[in-house]
């Protein structure tokens, strides 16, 4: 099953994990993974076809027709029959994934979205300005279980930062199962706004990704993060080396103020328990922990923005001054990846990739991260006529920049 076009009909008709897994009798933290690829259909199963037909019968708004028709049969109407569609659905949802580039033109696409996601941005902040957080108790120690209780736990506390406001540096990481996170929307707005609200407030995050996932969840989690990287207010890293993937760990800090962090094993999050503190002592311990393992990573990307324009041009010219091959793309619109609003993409066969929007350039993200840069490296080997004079386009891109 293609699991990102699963997760997009069940983004699309607002369908949650635990309604669909009452309908189907399956478990809800289940379909929760194989939304975010991390687990795959059981075998000798008719789960993708039972899931087909369910979604099928919740595409009933017009928005919703729309963006499926042009989603699974562009230019073509969707079939009225409810059993045609699912078959449609379902079909749609098992096509072979080969060669699919789907990871790399859905990031390019959102960068090339950056106004509109600006918008989204601003209007958020704007909902975020009206809350007034209720002040909670910032003292003490106390402990939560299971993804509930981490929801509890993460709203009181970014509950007492908003309310102070807190403007220091907030301190994320996590590798545990996000379940706690996409299986409630409710909780997601309400995490969504808090965090709005203590940027708007000038608080910074410093994040260190998990990056021990295949391509496709690095794009999904890099494209998830995107809107707030284009803001600046966020730094993120990634471990570069393997996890044994059995323990894993979360640390929410803001030092000086309070910590939340958790343990579990594998992929059992239920029981396990989340400590919300504000002991100073235990912050600086927990603070501690976090550096020593910021200390063993690296850059995920750098952003810049309009006011780095200088600062991009230097970083530009030595990246492609590296004797390494390198493919550039300049105003991509005009390949195969039919992206509008981007002005070039550049990537090295050894490593690193940058991406530039708008002209002059108002973002660019140099990313850093291997994988992500092999993927952008084989895209465009794809996309890129051949005999494509390299010169030129670079000084197209410079020249934009």
């Amino acid at each position: 099953m293609r699991y990102d076009r699963f997760d997009f009909l069940m983004n699309l008709t607002n369908t949650r994990n635990t309604e669909l897994g009452k309908a189907l009798v399956f478990d809800s933290s289940y379909i929760s993974k194989i939304r975010t690829g991390q687990r795959k259909p059981p075998q000798n199963s008719d789960f993708t076809e039972q899931a087909s037909g369910f979604l099928a019968k919740k595409l009933i708004q017009g928005y919703q027709l729309r963006a499926a028709s042009d989603a699974i049969c562009p230019g073509e109407p969707l079939p009225e029959d409810r059993g045609e569609l699912a078959a449609l659905i379902c079909s749609w949802l098992m096509e072979n994934p080969e060669n699919d580039d789907s990871g790399v033109r859905n990031i390019l696409q959102e960068i090339s979205a950056i106004p509109e996601i600006a918008k989204k941005v601003a209007k958020g902040l704007k909902s975020a300005r009206e809350i007034s957080p209720a002040r909670t108790v910032s003292w003490g120690t106390y402990f939560y279980y299971g993804d509930e209780g981490k929801r509890e736990a993460i709203l009181r506390f970014l509950t007492e930062l908003a309310s102070k406001p807190y403007t220091g540096e907030l301190l994320f990481y996590s590798d545990e199962d996000l379940s706690w996170l996409i299986d409630d929307v409710d909780f997601s707005a309400k995490w969504a706004v808090l965090i709005l609200k203590l940027m708007d407030c000038g608080a910074k995050i410093r994040i260190i990704h998990n990056v021990r996932r295949n391509i496709n969840d690095l794009f999904l989690a890099v494209k998830k993060w995107l809107p707030l990287y284009s803001t600046g207010g966020i730094e993120p890293y990634y471990y570069p080396l393997i996890h044994d993937g059995i323990f894993h760990r979360s640390l929410f800090i803001a030092p000086g103020v309070g910590a939340l962090v958790s343990s579990s094993v594998t992929d059992h999050t239920d029981g396990m328990a989340n400590i919300l503190t504000f002991d100073e002592d235990a912050i600086d311990a927990f603070v501690t922990e976090f550096e020593n393992f910021f200390g063993l990573c690296r850059p995920l990307m750098r952003i810049f923005r309009n006011s780095d324009r200088a600062e991009c041009i230097r970083f530009v010219r030595e990246f492609v001054s590296d004797k390494n091959a390198a493919i550039l793309c300049a105003d991509p619109a005009s390949s195969p990846s039919d992206i509008p609003g981007l002005c070039s993409v550049i990537s090295k066969e050894n490593g690193g990739s940058v991406i530039t929007f708008g002209s002059p350039v108002s973002v660019a993200f140099a990313i850093e991260e291997q994988n992500i840069s092999d993927a952008f490296f084989q895209y465009l080997q794809r996309v890129t006529p051949r005999g494509t004079n390299t010169s030129k386009i670079l000084d197209r891109i410079l020249r934009n920049l």
